[in-house]
């Protein structure tokens, strides 16, 4: 759904039988060449319209993508990337973000997690699915190939009749370090 709905397009204007300029029932033609000038002025400001919306969606698109690129392994909030953009486009208001988010997210280029901190996080899909495995102890988080969970996955399919569809399956407990420690 556009943000700017598209101008109606108004009726010709219909002037009453005898009120052209000789008087005589015709329409008068520069009525008509109004009606028409005033749909082009309205068309073209709805194109301009679109034109910076999308300008603008792409630019936080583009800019939500670099931050999580230049993030590298690290995952960022949604707050986070927002106080990022906003670097970059002060004007930017945090819904568009989130949209932004949900979008990418649906397209399969983000990932989104819930890895124990309170808030989702967000990180660029690249090379492939991976998981994580976040210690409790530490909170330090290790990733781990999807070849390492691909047979649970198959597993869950053919006992379950289930597909699993996570792109992002993250696992919680004690790192060996913390395991130590706590010996």
């Amino acid at each position: 759904m556009w943000a700017v709905q598209p101008p109606k397009i108004l009726p010709m204007l219909r002037l009453p039988a005898g009120k052209g300029a000789q008087g005589d029932g015709e329409q008068n033609g520069c009525e008509c060449y109004i009606i028409i000038i005033l749909q082009i002025i309205a068309i073209a400001n709805y194109c301009i319209m679109v034109h910076n919306q999308t300008m603008r969606a792409s630019s936080v698109t583009s800019l939500v993508l670099q931050a999580l690129e230049k993030s590298q392994a690290r995952h960022l909030t949604a707050q986070e990337l927002y106080e990022q953009v906003r670097q970059q486009l002060p004007a930017v208001n945090p819904s568009t973000v989130y949209r932004t988010l949900d979008r990418l997210v649906q397209a399969g280029r983000v990932s989104i997690s819930d890895m124990g901190t309170g808030a989702a996080v967000y990180q660029v899909i690249t090379g492939g699915i991976h998981h994580h495995l976040v210690c409790q102890g530490c909170r330090r988080v290790f990733e781990i190939d999807h070849e390492d969970v691909a047979a649970f996955f198959a597993r869950i399919k053919i006992s379950r009749h289930f597909q699993v569809a996570t792109n992002h399956l993250v696992l919680f407990g004690i790192c060996e370090d913390c395991s130590r420690k706590l010996e």
